[in-house]
């Protein structure tokens, strides 16, 4: 994890790349929440 995370600080576009991360968190945090409900 904290190998991608360096990754996107070399990463030119990291504007165009934020949204995506930010989105990808919001998913796990979801799909987290919704396996806890089991």
């Amino acid at each position: 994890m904290w190998q991608f995370l360096w990754h996107l600080q070399k990463v030119p576009q990291l504007s165009a790349t934020l949204p995506k991360l930010l989105a990808i968190i919001r998913f796990k945090k979801s799909a987290i929440h919704f396996v806890n409900q089991f």
